[in-house]
């Protein structure tokens, strides 16, 4: 994975022009670095306490709806839902299973396919990397699973 990133940030110099692009990349680096090291907690799989949402992952959830256009940390996300990180990461895999980047790549897709059936789009590329997804197989290949058709399908339809 990592040398995955390096061959993009060298090659792909461009790249460097997208905000979201680039904040992904480097929560992906460092997550990468730190999901890869091993420690005394890498086997122990948490309880979940409750079925009541806490507060702090609701806040987090309504920044994220609010926010889902701009560049995103983990560590602001911690900060808009007054936790600490590893509370924030806690709370989202306990009670939503995900974790809170991935919670907003799913708000993304979202995006992507309300505008993509808004009848108002003709360029598939250039909505998926407004809303920060770079590599385009990839993105097709999550959106066919998530929405049952292609991009291209849906854009067809609409």
């Amino acid at each position: 994975m990592l040398s995955y990133l390096l061959d993009c940030a060298t090659h792909y110099l461009q790249l460097s022009q997208h905000k979201l692009i680039m904040t992904q990349i480097e929560q992906l680096t460092a997550s990468t670095l730190l999901m890869t090291h091993q420690h005394n907690y890498s086997q122990t799989v948490p309880a979940r306490r409750s079925t009541i949402l806490p507060r702090h992952v609701r806040r987090a959830q309504d920044y994220l709806q609010s926010h889902a256009h701009e560049p995103i940390t983990a560590e602001q996300l911690a900060l808009a839902a007054g936790v600490s990180l590893r509370s924030l990461y806690t709370g989202f895999k306990d009670f939503l299973g995900v974790t809170p980047m991935h919670y907003l790549r799913d708000l993304r897709m979202a995006q992507v396919h309300t505008e993509l059936t808004s009848g108002e789009v003709t360029n598939i590329g250039g909505i998926a990397l407004r809303w920060g997804f770079t590599h385009m197989g990839r993105f097709s290949n999550d959106y066919k699973l998530r929405y049952g058709e292609t991009p291209s399908q849906t854009l067809r339809r609409h």
